[in-house]
């Protein structure tokens, strides 16, 4: 609005009818524009002495002098305020008398320039600047929306999978680099690129708007897509997600590669058609979830995803159309595989790293499921295969090896006898004795990780007699379990069964089995090896009296 104080000059002219006639003691009243909502009027120029309404006009229309700061609607009547000679605003500014008329503004009825300034600055914040609450301090929405994301099509990206995006987009990162760090946005469409783009700085993050919606792709055959190279093992505060990266026809090169900069987050992304899906084994820390990774090509190097040293691959797919390469690499100390599918393989999931972990994972029709390589204290648990020529190899100088509840097949799991294992129920120890013999000595083996070891007799003519030698103490863990089942497929009754002193109670005394047990039943016991006892401590005992 107006701020200047003006005298109004349609009073100091004077204020006639439509004949022309003057509106001689005529009576003026002043409102807010375009309601009944009273204003005053002032008899000084600075505009403190508000005048008495309403105004009585002299002899000749007039009334010299009222000032107002701002437009005002003046409605003039005749000196018994019964007929109307005037009705309009006045104290118009240039800005003020300009009248506007477009469809998106006051709904395509005519305005002047003032309301809609009134309008738009009510909407918009004062001087158009954004302010998000009272006490924020206002911005320039230019600024403002800096400082939440930088849109590569400001740069001059188009987004149209033939225009080449390279450069603009590498602009982008650049100025989101010199603001010190903040969003690189890819709104809807397909960015072509020619050259890998960089990133250098710590910070400069890459979003899009959804994934299959945003997409990077990649038209060099050899080329990165993004190369992450900070320069230094440094916290790298980069993430990059809801966006997919693909080739053109194929690349040896990575969808996304990180050679230098630690706990990276790549989420809801997928890849297509590079050689590399994911590559961050060079650093620590990394996070990779909810990603999809589709045709690695036909190489040996061929690799979905790769975590270092604590990284964690979780809720991930992995499938290539052939069957090179190897899915997951846990290349890093303590780096974890959780809840991922892979398909069509070398290699599923590949442990090699230092107490590397698989868990609730399915590989599928890969030549090897898993494979742990020469590390300590790696584990698979809780995994299943299908359709793969090997469910689990492991070297032969894997040491610590867990390994439990895995649906996998005897036949296709390959360990050397030298690697130590932990928690195998589907492996069994069976010891089966000749016909007709009622006593036998037998020496539990779970040495190599079994953990269900099995008793059984033939024997009909009566009770069997069996004695449990110690099992040795090579290899065994602190906390392994076995589990020793006697069964007797005749009527002989298993009672009268003697236990090696190293078999105990929790208590420590000696440990006794069942005495009321059926002709042709069966019973087990489960030990749990105490190391600081060299012990085997029965943890459960069980009967079961109904005929085998």
């Amino acid at each position: 609005m107006a701020t200047t104080s003006r005298p109004i000059t349609e009073l100091v002219i004077g204020i006639r009818d439509t004949a022309g006639a003057v509106v001689a003691s005529g009576k003026a009243r002043f409102y807010e524009p375009g309601t009944l909502v009273a204003r005053d009027v002032f008899s000084d120029d600075v505009c403190t002495s508000a005048i008495t309404q309403p105004l009585t006009l002299n002899a000749g229309g007039q009334y010299k002098y009222a000032y107002a700061l701002e437009p005002v609607r003046m409605i003039v009547k005749d000196s018994t305020e019964t007929t109307t000679y005037y009705d309009g605003i006045v104290n118009l500014n240039r800005h003020d008398a300009v009248y506007i008329t477009h469809t998106s503004i006051n709904s395509g009825t005519e305005t002047t320039f003032e309301n809609f300034l009134t309008t738009a600055t009510g909407s918009l914040g004062a001087d158009f600047k954004y302010k998000p609450t009272a006490t924020a301090t206002a911005m320039n929405y230019s600024d403002w929306m800096t400082g939440v994301v930088v849109s590569v099509k400001s740069f001059g990206a188009v987004g149209d999978g033939s225009n080449d995006d390279t450069i603009p987009i590498q602009n982008a990162s650049n100025h989101v680099e010199s603001l010190g760090g903040g969003v690189v946005y890819f709104p809807a469409g397909t960015y072509r690129i020619t050259s890998a783009i960089t990133v250098d700085t710590a910070g400069v993050s890459w979003k899009g708007a959804g994934r299959g919606v945003s997409i990077i792709k990649n038209g060099s055959t050899t080329g990165n897509c993004l190369t992450i190279n900070l320069g230094a093992a440094v916290d790298s505060k980069i993430f990059i997600r809801d966006m997919s990266f693909t080739a053109n026809t194929t690349s040896s090169g990575a969808a996304i590669q990180v050679t230098n900069g630690d706990r990276v987050v790549v989420h809801n992304v997928s890849t297509a058609l590079h050689r590399s899906g994911v590559d961050l084994d060079a650093v620590s820390g990394a996070r990779v979830d909810h990603v999809i990774i589709e045709s690695t090509d036909d190489n040996a190097a061929a690799l979905g995803i790769s975590v270092g040293a604590r990284g964690r691959v979780t809720h991930c797919e992995i499938i290539s159309g052939t069957d090179n390469g190897t899915g997951v690499s846990l290349a890093g100390a303590d780096a974890r595989a959780i809840d991922c599918y892979v398909s069509n393989f070398a290699t599923g999931i590949s442990l090699a790293g230092t107490a590397a972990r698989a868990s609730q994972c399915l590989v599928s029709s890969a030549t090897t499921g898993y494979s742990v390589g020469a590390f300590s204290s790696c584990s698979v648990t809780e995994c299943s295969t299908v359709s793969c020529t090997t469910d689990l190899s492991v070297n032969a100088s894997a040491t610590l090896f867990v390994f439990e509840h895995n649906a996998f097949s005897d036949s296709k799991v390959s360990a050397s006898s030298a690697s130590i294992f932990s928690g195998i129920p589907t492996w069994g120890q069976y010891h089966p004795t000749a016909n007709n013999s009622s006593s036998v000595t037998w020496t539990p083996d779970p040495s190599d990780g079994k953990v269900l070891q099995i008793f059984e007799n033939n024997y009909s003519a009566g009770a069997v007699t069996a004695s449990v030698a110690a099992t040795s103490t090579t290899g065994l863990r602190d906390g392994q379990m076995m589990l020793i089942h006697f069964e007797n497929d005749a009527s002989g009754n298993p009672v009268n069964v003697t236990f090696d002193g190293q078999y105990t109670h929790v208590g420590g005394t000696a440990f006794a089995a069942p005495t009321a047990v059926s002709a042709g039943a069966t019973w087990s016991v489960l030990f749990r090896w105490k190391a600081s006892a060299s012990a085997w401590r029965a943890a459960l005992v069980t009967a079961v009296n109904t005929a085998v």
